[in-house]
């Protein structure tokens, strides 16, 4: 048996009815290169084998730790039970169909340590659940700069719905333990997509320095069915946008804008679900909730494109004015 050192990373696993897959994820982890870590497992009321896999791994490996003994709160409620009861001065979040790679700890705190961050996260290397299969990585190169600070208006930017191949919500950071609990920042529980978006923009809001370094050392498997795609989410995604609005639009005209083209997005997003699915009745009424000139845009933009002719992106169009609004505003502070 080995035995427990004082962690520096508390890596939180929120798990249901993963018993398939939960082992391996918390071998990635237990298998680091740096091994001052404790994997912290919540169980979230599963009703397969995934608390009796895990048992039998803390018996292995006291660095193992399993919660238990709640009925299915959501995986914001899981991973608020595992920020509770971790010990490290750093904490990793690791989906339970996910895994890490060999050097992910050592080389994302050793990262945020040398640059005084207070998060730190990497590209995904994105993989097919089935077979394996490599599908790319998350983000482009040209977001991964190690050497610049990520803005709350750099953050939200990046995380327009299906302006990308994948949002920047979707990273999973290293965060220094003592910056959540001095803030009081938890994830909400009130919300089951998009939840680690808030608590990205809460951390980014309460000053948190976050970067990013390129290489891709966590790998994010693309599962169909999984809670972060469909309807649903998107309903749920505009639900938590009109959230911020409330609490951040007031404060500041470039962040307001920018959640104000993220709503108009989302709600595309659901307009287009709709259409495909021919429940126009829907349709019609979500698209009466969006900017004409912007409607008229996307079927001009459509048009072109079966026309095979190139097409100017509305939602681009849209983001390329805020940010020249953005870059003048800066221009206008430095002359004052």
């Amino acid at each position: 048996m080995i035995r427990s050192e004082p962690p520096l990373v508390s890596v939180i696993i929120a798990a249901f009815n993963a018993a398939p897959y939960i082992a391996e994820a918390v071998y990635s982890v237990l298998e680091q290169s740096h091994s001052k870590l404790e994997v912290i497992v919540v169980d979230d009321g599963s009703m397969d084998s995934t608390a009796d896999i895990v048992q039998g791994l803390a018996c292995q490996d006291r660095r193992v730790v399993l919660l238990t003994g709640h009925a299915n709160e959501g995986v914001s409620a899981a991973r608020n039970r595992g920020l509770a009861r971790a010990t490290g001065e750093w904490v990793a979040i690791l989906d339970a169909d996910d895994l890490f790679q060999y050097q992910r700890i050592e080389m994302l705190v050793g990262f945020a340590v040398a640059h005084g961050l207070d998060l730190a996260a990497d590209n995904l290397e994105m993989r097919d659940f089935t077979t394996g299969a490599p599908r790319g990585l998350a983000f482009p190169d040209a977001w991964m700069n190690s050497a610049s600070d990520i803005t709350i208006a750099d953050f939200l930017e990046r995380d327009l719905p299906g302006m990308f191949a994948r949002e920047l919500g979707f990273i999973k950071p290293v965060l220094r333990t003592d910056f959540l609990r001095r803030h009081g920042i938890w994830y909400n529980s009130s919300v089951w997509a998009g939840e680690d978006f808030l608590l990205y923009l809460d951390c980014l809001q309460q000053g948190a320095r976050l970067r990013l370094l390129p290489d891709p050392l966590y790998i994010y498997h693309l599962r169909a069915g999984s809670a972060s795609s469909g309807q649903d989410a998107n309903l749920e995604l505009e639900r938590g946008n009109a959230l911020l609005l409330e609490k951040l639009g007031p404060f500041d005209p470039i962040i307001r804008d920018l959640l104000l083209l993220r709503q108009i997005l989302i709600r595309y997003e659901l307009f287009n679900w709709r259409v495909k699915r021919w429940d126009m009745a829907e349709a019609l009424a979500l698209a009466a909730q969006l900017p004409v000139s912007f409607l008229c845009g996307k079927l001009w933009a459509a048009i072109m494109r079966r026309a095979g002719m190139e097409a100017c992106n509305p939602s681009l169009r849209a983001l390329q004015r805020l940010r020249q609004r953005r870059h003048y505003s800066a221009k206008r502070a430095a002359a004052l």
